[in-house]
């Protein structure tokens, strides 16, 4: 029979080794919790302030996560325009939560705004009840009457580019946005009233560019603008209006079969052919054949009858449409 002592003491082992058996390695707090967010954007409109930024992907000391972040804090501040301060301190309290899916591209919007405030945000990213990231970069919007909407952009195509003349309500300055496969982005920003000009050289020809503009409205002495509803769309494409090289080397030599006419191929990825020309005494012209692109001969089958002297040209012609004159080659018949 086993004395107690000896049934207490493995009793008392067995605990011990229960509850310091094997473990799982201790995870530092770094490597679990997400890394702060950077890209935070609070983007205002007629309709409100919203806020995006990107869901972290890797932990605070550089590692991947098995999963995007997906809960968040909302904090926010709120001041005066006469009372803002960009670099300063402030007191953030939590205005919301948010959940999003693992892949989502993280959004809220404000619904609690007030005419005539400035609001500031930062965003914390969770991954689970205890790890949390750093507050993310500030993001700052104000919120106001917006101003109107005002009229479209004025528009006018060139060669690989648009040009947009702007002129602005007195009072506000205004925001040039182009449409985007995303969206719209804004690619000039004009806080002063007044006119602009802007040409945009990133469409290629025969690509449509759309535009739109809004104003901006000043948020007292802040530097924050109040951005109103934009105009109505207005696009323009860009066409070739550059011609091709001229022909050159033009000569004209009579057989038996006509007056054959020869001369140097143009060099141009965008050459439709060539279009020949005669010229008879008295300065009389006409059209009198077409050659496609790759062509350096044209035989003139039915001379004017009787003259002594004319002259032919060899115009050079792209896809476009757009004509390059050649020089006059003479052709004198000699008895």
């Amino acid at each position: 029979m086993a004395r107690p002592g000896s049934a207490l003491a493995l009793i008392c082992c067995s605990a011990f080794l229960w509850g310091c058996g094997l473990k799982t390695p201790v995870v530092p707090p770094d490597a679990a919790a997400p890394d702060r967010i950077r890209d935070l954007s609070a983007i205002q409109d007629e309709t409100g302030i919203t806020l995006r930024w990107s869901a972290p992907v890797r932990s605070r000391s550089g590692e991947k996560l098995p999963a995007p972040a997906n809960d968040f804090r909302i904090m926010r501040a709120e001041s005066s325009p006469g009372g803002f301060c960009p670099g300063c301190p402030l007191r953030f309290t939590e205005a919301a939560r948010v959940r999003t899916g693992p892949q989502a591209s993280p959004s809220w919007r404000d619904p609690d705004l007030a005419y005539g405030r400035i609001y500031s945000y930062q965003v914390i990213a969770e991954n689970g009840p205890f790890n949390r990231s750093l507050p993310s970069n500030r993001a700052d919007a104000a919120w106001d009457a917006p101003p109107p909407a005002p009229a479209p952009p004025e528009l006018s195509a060139g060669d690989h580019m648009v040009t947009v003349r702007i002129e602005a309500e007195a009072g506000y300055g205004f925001e040039l946005e182009k449409r985007t496969g995303a969206g719209f982005a804004v690619i000039l920003r004009h806080p002063a009233p007044g006119r602009a000009e802007y040409t945009d050289r990133e469409p290629a020809n025969g690509e449509e560019a759309a535009y739109r503009l809004r104003l901006l409205k000043p948020a007292g002495a802040s530097g924050l603008f109040v951005r109103g509803p934009a105009s109505k769309t207005v696009a323009a494409t860009p066409r070739d209006l550059t011609p091709p090289p001229a022909v050159t080397g033009l000569t004209a030599v009579e057989t038996a079969e006509g007056i054959n006419l020869f001369w140097t191929p143009v060099n141009a990825p965008d050459l439709a052919g060539y279009r020949i020309i005669r010229e008879t005494t008295g300065g009389k012209s006409a059209r009198i054949g077409e050659t496609g692109s790759g062509a350096s001969h044209f035989v003139d089958h039915a001379p004017p009858a009787g003259a002594q002297r004319w002259r032919y040209r060899v115009d050079a012609v792209d896809k476009a449409g757009n004509l390059a004159p050649g020089p006059w080659a003479e052709f004198e018949r000699v008895e």
